[in-house]
């Protein structure tokens, strides 16, 4: 779906004499036929942009600050090159080299090799592996990485049942549930369940607490396992591409807004929205959204990845989204960070 909108949305005009020049049509000005049923929401900051042209940034997740939230911090996926860490104002603080990271995840206040720390993980399609970091105040560091299966895709944590798993997606349709163990303080990460669904997925997020994961199928729907601790066997279907909720594909992230009432996001990548879902059963859907431009910041188009959070930040009083925008208007990809009052939406 890269390109279903980008002819629309770009022309490119050039003179004679004049060695290149572009004109870009703000995608902020796009009118879509389906905006008297959705949401607007203004993106307020926006992050360094990756230094890789192209399709290039993905997938993001928030590290809150242990004991002073406002200096939290952003880590965002540059597929072709590695890890950003951002700032709450977007700025770029560090830069983790190496590899072709897809998606990524973390857990905090994890108790691993008898010490409680945060930690993250993401897909390396350059080796076909997963990749493991250490997170604090001063940055992230890596510490491991364990072979999966070929061109691991989608990714995402969970913490339950006292043991640390990772869920990996790839094109193929499979999901697989790999538990991270230790054995004389060496880890190692082992294939506990897995299902085949009939096309490609990518996004997922796990909900630690009630014992369930949340799967985007991409060209079909979005789906939820149940009592994961157990097995990972008969999906129950939350929405599929085209109902009368609006979703159409390709369903791409998705995450989890905890509050006393959760509820599920998904990105709703063919028409710049972002589904909202009631993520206890019976699943609900809420409304939809949009990231729309501020004065000093562009909107998110052709998202891939999210996260959000409800913890207040500085500026983000309700907790707030953080987005990767496929069409940022200074050129190279970045993410978007916008306000979510998700009770008002």
């Amino acid at each position: 779906m890269k390109t279903q909108l980008k002819i629309l949305s770009m022309l490119t005009f050039c003179l004679t004499g004049m060695s290149a020049c572009s004109l870009l049509i703000d995608r902020d000005d796009i009118a879509y036929s389906d905006s008297d049923a959705v949401t607007n929401i203004n993106a307020t900051v926006e992050t360094t942009p990756v230094l890789t042209s192209g399709d290039a940034a993905d997938d993001p997740a928030i590290w809150i600050h242990p004991s002073d939230p406002n200096k939290s911090f952003v880590i965002g996926t540059n597929k072709k090159s590695g890890l950003g860490v951002y700032d709450l104002n977007g700025k770029q603080i560090q830069f983790l080299e190496g590899g072709l990271p897809n998606n990524i995840d973390i857990r905090q206040n994890v108790l691993l090799q008898n010490d409680s720390v945060d930690i993250g993980a993401f897909t390396d399609r350059q080796d076909n592996t997963v990749g493991w970091i250490t997170i604090s105040e001063n940055g992230i560091e890596k510490f491991n990485q364990f072979p999966v299966k070929e061109e691991p895709y989608g990714f995402c944590l969970g913490y339950y049942a006292n043991s640390v798993f990772a869920f990996v997606t790839y094109k193929t349709g499979l999901i697989e549930q790999y538990e991270l163990t230790e054995n004389d303080s060496l880890l190692s990460m082992s294939l506990k369940a897995s299902f085949q669904f009939d096309s490609q997925l990518e996004g997922c997020v796990v909900d630690d607490e009630r014992n369930r994961i949340f799967v985007g199928e991409e060209e079909h729907g979005i789906w939820v396992f149940e009592d994961i601790a157990e097995s990972l066997d008969s999906p129950i279907s939350i929405d599929q591409v085209g109902s009368a909720n609006g979703i159409v594909a390709d369903i791409e992230g998705l995450a989890l807004y905890k509050a006393d009432k959760p509820k599920l996001i998904a990105s709703s990548q063919g028409n710049d929205s972002f589904a909202i879902y009631e993520a206890t059963p019976p699943y609900a859907f809420v409304s939809r959204f949009r990231i729309t431009g501020s004065d000093t910041v562009d909107g998110a188009q052709e998202t891939d990845g999210i996260e959000v959070t409800h913890v207040p930040l500085e500026g983000f009083p309700n907790g707030m989204i953080v987005a990767q925008d496929g069409f940022n208007n200074d050129g190279k990809q970045n993410f978007k960070f916008a306000p979510l009052n998700i009770e008002k939406m």
